[in-house]
Order: structure tokens, then sequence, then C-alpha cells
């Protein structure tokens, strides 16, 4: 019998010594994720927001003086519409909440013109036989870690459905971060690839309440308090990088958590992304690269100025030209890319002036509609979490004849018109239905759900359209950063720790 050299037998026990090795680190790990999922201890989770605070929190609904319907408090309604939904579920009941900022509110109108209503019809028209209930929680200038807390209070209501619709609002508010990625290990992107394993995140979940036991979060007052709700607020933005992408890793976090509080709680989620104004909303504020020298600010007030002369005399491409040679001086300046997209768009050259709208959009100082990347967010969380998700802007797109989302579907830069809630409404109900309903998806005759919302159109009172226009208005009024609020230097700039 031939015998197997000594060498062979020492390297294959160095392997058995590696492969044991392996299995003393993966046997534990995986009793971790058994017994974490079986027990799912609250300590392990991670679920309050590590880097924001409330001085107050104030539930959203109450109960009437009959304590047979809750309904929306009066101090709420600074930035929420009344609504709110019977005590008691009836049996029939499919019930929906729907949160988010001033889109899922219906604004510049209000909840009688929103997609929430018009998701209603839809599926009271399609389901008659069901009581659908669609409350609408959405909270003017809202981001994401103020609808934290208010999801937790709905999960308590008895929901059939949770509908989130949010992104466009989360950089309002002045706030530090003072949290880095040497503190907080979540923002690490390691630590994004392992957020499936529960033992990672129970190790987070703990990391972080050691971490920032003795560490002030930054502290909001109970309500929101937008820069631009101050005189001249607009001045308070400036070029940051660093915080704009703590502010996006903030909301992912926050997305992340609320899914998987709904998982916790058993209720299913859809997540929405709201769309925005690319070709008729400019910029609201440009600022030069920060390197930009000297001899680069000349030479591209130059271009600019050459390029208005040549617009004045109808010669777009030449302007394009000199807008181009702008931006090799200046690539950070949003307003050029504006520009040069419209001069694109006006030479029928749609889907390069799409890519110099999205350009603007990336590089506005006033991030007033949600980033492409934190769209992109939204659709990989639902991905990666196995939940519905639905892109209103994708919708928009769909309904403009170049492709390019402009006041053909919205009212301003992010909010649809009634046409745009009626279209998105029906949109959802198909969806809805397709996920959640046992029965076969019901189409109901495009005629008879026209008629339904001519019927309700005409339950509104005159002045309604008259008051959303005025407020329209002043929401234009306020993007400028006119509001007649305290001027901006009554408001704290909180000390920066990034």
């Amino acid at each position: 019998m031939e015998q197997i050299p000594l060498k062979h037998h020492s390297k294959r026990r160095r392997w058995s010594f590696r492969l044991a090795a392996v299995g003393l680190v993966c046997i534990p790990f995986l009793a971790g994720e058994f017994l974490l999922a079986l027990f799912d201890p609250s300590w392990a989770r991670l679920e309050a927001d590590p880097l924001v605070g409330f001085s107050e929190t104030m539930p959203l609904f109450e109960l009437n003086q009959q304590n047979d319907t809750y309904q929306i408090r009066n101090d709420r309604l600074r930035a929420f519409v009344q609504n709110g939904f019977p005590a008691t579920k009836h049996p029939d009941t499919f019930r929906i909440f729907c949160l988010g900022g001033s889109t899922v509110q219906g604004r510049p109108y209000s909840i009688e013109t929103s997609f929430t209503t018009w998701l209603r019809l839809n599926l009271e028209a399609a389901h008659p036989n069901l009581n659908i209930e669609v409350i609408n929680c959405g909270g003017v200038s809202y981001a994401s870690y103020r609808l934290t807390p208010i999801l937790r209070e709905c999960l308590q209501y008895e929901p059939d459905l949770i509908l989130l619709c949010t992104g466009n609002n989360e950089f309002l508010e002045d706030r530090s971060y003072t949290f880095t990625k040497k503190t907080m290990p979540i923002l690490d992107p390691a630590f994004r690839i392992l957020s499936h394993s529960r033992v990672v995140r129970c190790a987070m979940a703990v990391g972080s309440k050691w971490t920032h036991r003795n560490t002030p979060q930054a502290t909001l007052g109970p309500e929101v308090d937008a820069m631009l709700d101050y005189e001249r607020g607009i001045e308070r933005y400036h070029r940051n990088d660093s915080w704009r992408r703590s502010v996006e890793e903030h909301f992912r976090i926050n997305i992340q958590n609320m899914i998987r509080t709904c998982h916790r709680a058993k209720v299913p989620m859809m997540l929405l992304s709201p769309c925005v104004n690319l070709k008729d909303s400019p910029p609201f504020k440009s600022e030069h690269q920060t390197n930009l020298n000297a001899s680069q600010r000349i030479q591209w007030e130059k271009c600019q100025a050459e390029a208005s002369v040549e617009i004045q005399i109808g010669n777009l491409m030449e302007a394009f030209a000199l807008l181009q040679q702008a931006l090799q001086q200046d690539p950070k300046h949003a307003m050029t890319w504006y520009q040069a997209g419209q001069l694109l768009y006006q030479s029928g050259k749609f889907q390069q002036a799409k890519q110099y709208f999205e350009k603007a959009l990336e590089e506005d100082i006033c991030p007033l509609r949600i980033r492409s990347n934190m769209r992109t967010m939204l659709s990989n969380l639902a991905q990666m979490e196995n939940i519905p998700f639905y892109d209103l802007h994708e919708t928009a797109v769909e309904m403009t004849p170049t492709g390019i989302t402009g006041n053909e579907f919205l009212v301003d830069h992010v909010h649809p018109s009634v046409t745009g809630h009626q279209i998105i409404g029906k949109e959802l109900a198909v969806q809805i239905q397709n996920h959640w309903f046992n029965e076969e998806t019901k189409e109901i005759p495009s005629e008879i759900l026209q008629q339904r919302f001519q019927d309700h159109l005409n339950t509104l009172p005159d002045h309604y359209f008259a008051n959303g226009l005025q407020r329209l208005q002043n929401l234009q009024a306020w993007t400028r950063g006119r509001a007649d609020g305290a001027p901006i230097e009554s408001l704290p700039k909180p000390e920066q720790g990034l």
C-alpha cells in the first residue's frame, strides 16, 4: 500500500485546523441568528433614532368628545389637515395610513384632492362590500425623522397597510451631526452589506446605546422649524458636502428602521418615492465650487454674458457651446446646468436635456426635491426588505410626452396637479389590490370612475381651488426665501460635528 507523504499529512492537518476554526466562528454566529430570530429582544433592536431627538413628542391623534372617533389633535393642525377614523374598527374595514409630507397632504390644495382621496374612491368602487379607510398623515415640511414617531403611533390603531412617501423634506431643518463613522458604525459601508444579519444589527444597537449614553443627540422641537420659514432663510444654505452626505445617510437609517418596525408589528408597508419637477423648476440656489480661482471666475462670467447675447438673437446652439465652456470652468454651478438643459430642450434634444436637468438638481444648494441617489436608496431598501415600491416620479415621466417631468404633471417643484393626484391614486389602487386583496383586481370602467371623481369634486366649496392658488403663490415665495417669518439670524446655527 502506497504511503501518503508526510508533507501531505501536514497540509491536510493545516486545512482541518482552518475548517475547524471557521466552524468555531460560524456556529456561535448561526446560533445567535437563530436565538435573535426566535426571541427578538427589544434591547437588541436598532429602532430609536441615534442621530436626533425631540424636546417633546406629542401624539398626532386623540379621541373626540364622544370617544368614538380618533381625530388629529388641534395643536398639530399647523402641519396636518383634520381627518380621522372610528375608534372601533369594523370587521369589514381595510384601514390604510399614508405618511409623508406636503405631497401626501395634497398641497397646494388639501387632502380632498390628494392621491389618498382618489385611492379611497378607487378602492370603494372596486370593492363596494368593504369599508375603505385611508387616513392622511401628510405633514407640511415633515422629514423622515419626524415621521418615525408618527408611524409607531399609527401601528397602535389596527392598520392593514402603511404607505410611506417621503424624501423631499430632509434638508429643511438646520441640525448638526455630532457622530462620525468613528463613533457610529452603522455609517460604515461594511455594515450596510452585513445589515441583513440580526447579530450585526444587535451589535450595532448595543454599540450605539453604549457609545451615546453620555453624548447628547441633536435635539429638535416638537414641530418643524424649517430654515425657509424665516425671512431670507435661503441664505442659511451653503455648499457642505459632508452635511449633505450625513443627511442622506440619516434618511437611509430612518427608512430602514421604519420598514423593520412594520415587519415586527406584522403590518404590511409600501414604500413610495415622490416626484420632482425637472424641466420647469430651476435650482433654488447656486454657488460656485469652493476652489474656483479668480481667472476661472472671470472666464465663467465671460461665457455666461456671451451666452445671454446669443440666446437673445436666437442662436441656441452657440449659446449652449458657451455654457459648456462655463461648465468647464465651474462644473458645480447648478443654474448653468439648468440653463444649458433649457437650450437642449428648446432644440428638441430631450434625452440630453434630461441629463442636464438632473445634474442641476444634484448641484442645487437648497435641495427641496428628493435627490436621485435618495430615490435609489428607497428602491434598494424596498428590494432588500422585500416590500413593494412605487415611484411616483416614474408615473410623472410616463405621463409627460418628452419624458422630462414638468408643469404637465406638477404645479410647482414637487407637488402634482389635481389630475396628477388622480393618476397616482388610480395606479396605487391597482398595486394595492394586486398585493393585498385576495380577490382578483377589479378594473372599473373609466367613465364610471371619472363620474365618481367628478361627483366628489362637485362637493368641494367654491373657494377650495382659489385658496389653493393663493397657497401656491405663498409656497413659491417661500421656496425663494421670501417668507415673512423672523429674520434668519434669530435661528441659532448648530455646531457642525463633521
